[in-house]
């Protein structure tokens, strides 16, 4: 790489830097002491949690009266994924899903609209079932 580009790729990230940097304020007209005048207001928005929001906090643990459990921190890191998967089809923001000591799981969902669906679909049992498509004699030649 030459000097040059060097030099123009430094100016280039500095140029970027202080665009991404340069604060987004808007000009809005506000009534102060009788008059209008034009005041700098800078827009940010909050992202709200469960303090300010409201939304659901579930903790989720494992089920041993069925029957003990073999690989108990496998089965939770396993249990976390699906989990997280199933969070993702809310489009909560910022939704919070983690372990808790060596037998919970903490889910957060702020600002959520409908929590009896939510804490349905992510309590649900995962079922894996398997159906014939083909209705041919195509297994019988196997």
């Amino acid at each position: 790489m030459t000097l040059k580009s060097r030099l123009a790729l430094i100016a280039l990230l500095i140029l970027g830097s202080i665009w991404a940097l340069y604060p987004r304020t808007t000009v809005e007209r506000v009534k102060r002491n009788g008059a209008f005048v034009y005041d700098t207001v800078k827009r940010v928005p909050l992202k709200k949690g469960l303090d300010l929001e409201g939304g659901m906090y579930l903790a989720l643990e494992i089920d041993e009266s069925k029957g003990a459990v073999d690989d108990k921190k496998g089965a939770l890191e396993r249990a976390l994924k699906v989990v997280r998967t199933r969070i993702d089809q809310f489009g909560v923001s910022e939704p919070v899903v983690q372990m808790a000591g060596s037998d919970r799981i903490i889910v957060e969902l702020p600002g959520i609209d409908d929590p009896d669906r939510a804490e349905a679909v992510v309590q649900k049992s995962a079922f894996l079932e398997f159906q014939i498509t083909d209705k041919t004699q195509a297994l019988e030649k196997v």
